[in-house]
């Protein structure tokens, strides 16, 4: 399987860089499907789920894997042919499912906070003075965040690449991915290596992935984890993506949403691929982020020096010029909002720091500004999440270049001081 997904991101890779069009379309991919994994969602009216699925699996002989209670009733496992058939038939399960492999969303190596305007905003009074913390807590939905990095306010780590999600888990494997999108939504304004657009804010780690890929059952652990901690999470970041449907993802992401998380997500890292085939970024509970390439942090286009070696990068997917779409990004009217995404300068492992691109840096900062909201006023159902959602498309400026057919989507725009604060 290892060989067959390193073949996959190779084959991903080198794909991208044609130019956006509207008319693509992808089918899914049923590659996607892990052998012999399922995912069982039981009855709403189920109140047990635990002893239902572990007395199910027992009775088929199959291997239990996740339990899931809050944002949907039921459990992944390792199943045979004939159990899966035994079990559609059971009245107290709603649908059988395959498991599918999914990837984390980054590529390689942007001046994003300050293209957002988060820095010219006075009252979020960024001054390299830890004078003032954004008050809201963000699950980062990743390969893991570093603890311990000085740049970042790390209150949990949660491991959900095992057979439950659990909390404090001592020597979690941390990600360089999963902690520069962190440092994007949330670095400490400490006159210590970046800022992010909301300054120490709480950062939830959920490790959901390795550095090269996840399945919707720990996809679906995570989120059902996170639903249970709504009432302490106001935004979850979840830069993975698929091209296939995965239905239950949806569904729970939909809950999470209704219990009062905003989810961002994002398009996907293929140029040529209309975001509506890809899952979770087609989920209309989520806000999907796509990517600029910005090189400046200034809305006139006319830089031509990115601020990173583009070395590798330039030999994937060629060049683009300043402030306009990201030649990896995936496109189309599912794509809600875009913010920067090439040659972010955030945190990594070890305590440094470093570039990257893709559509997972452009996420976190919309992650971080739904926080700013969130901190003035607490979402606790869908509605308050929408008005959160509109607030951030609305705020959106048209001060960059779409090179596509279809409405251009607004750019990320947290100068208001009346509404950013």
């Amino acid at each position: 399987m290892l060989v067959a997904l390193t073949a996959l991101l190779i084959a991903l890779c080198v794909s991208i860089g044609a130019a956006p069009r509207a008319d693509s379309a992808v089918a899914e991919d049923d590659d996607t499907r892990i052998p012999g994994h399922y995912i069982v969602v039981l009855e709403d009216s189920t109140d047990h789920p635990g002893a239902v699925a572990q007395a199910q699996t027992d009775a088929h002989g199959g291997r239990l894997g996740f339990v899931y209670r809050y944002a949907l009733k039921g459990y992944s496992a390792e199943l045979s042919d004939e159990a899966v058939e035994a079990l559609r038939s059971d009245p107290r399960v709603k649908s059988v499912t395959p498991d599918r492999e999914a990837k984390p969303g980054f590529q390689s190596n942007p001046t994003g906070v300050k293209r957002v305007f988060a820095i010219a905003n006075q009252k979020l009074a960024i001054n390299t003075k830890a004078d003032f913390v954004v008050d809201a807590d963000i699950a980062v939905m990743d390969t893991g965040v570093e603890e311990k990095h000085p740049d970042l306010k790390v209150v949990k780590v949660i491991d959900c690449m095992s057979k439950t999600c659990s909390a404090e888990t001592e020597n979690v494997p941390s990600g360089s991915h999963g902690t520069h999108v962190a440092g994007i939504a949330a670095a400490i304004d400490n006159a210590e290596g970046v800022v992010g657009v909301a300054p120490g804010a709480r950062i939830w780690s959920v490790k959901i992935s390795t550095a090269t890929s996840t399945s919707e059952a720990v996809l679906l652990a995570g989120v059902d984890w996170v639903t249970s901690k709504a009432s302490e999470i106001e935004v979850a970041n979840m830069s993975i993506w698929c091209i296939c449907s995965m239905p239950l993802l949806e569904a729970a992401i939909k809950k999470t949403v209704e219990n009062g998380v905003v989810f961002v997500t994002i398009a996907g890292n293929k140029a040529e691929l209309n975001a509506e085939n890809v899952s979770p970024a087609k989920n209309p509970d989520a806000i999907t982020v796509g990517s600029i390439a910005d090189y400046d942090g200034q809305p006139n286009g006319e830089s031509k020096t990115p601020p990173c070696s583009l070395a590798h990068y330039e030999k994937l997917v060629g060049a683009e010029e300043d402030d306009t779409w990201a030649n990896e990004s995936s496109w189309g009217p599912v794509v809600d909002i875009v913010a920067p995404g090439i040659c972010i300068y955030s945190s990594v492992l070890s305590k440094l720091y470093g570039f990257d691109s893709g559509t997972s840096m452009a996420a976190p900062h919309v992650a971080g500004a739904a926080a700013i909201l969130a901190a003035q006023s607490n979402p606790n159902n869908k509605a308050d999440v929408e008005k959160i959602r509109e607030t951030i498309l609305e705020e959106g400026n048209k001060n960059w270049t779409a090179e596509y057919e279809g409405e251009q989507q607004p750019l990320l725009d947290v100068s208001n001081e009346a509404v950013f604060k």
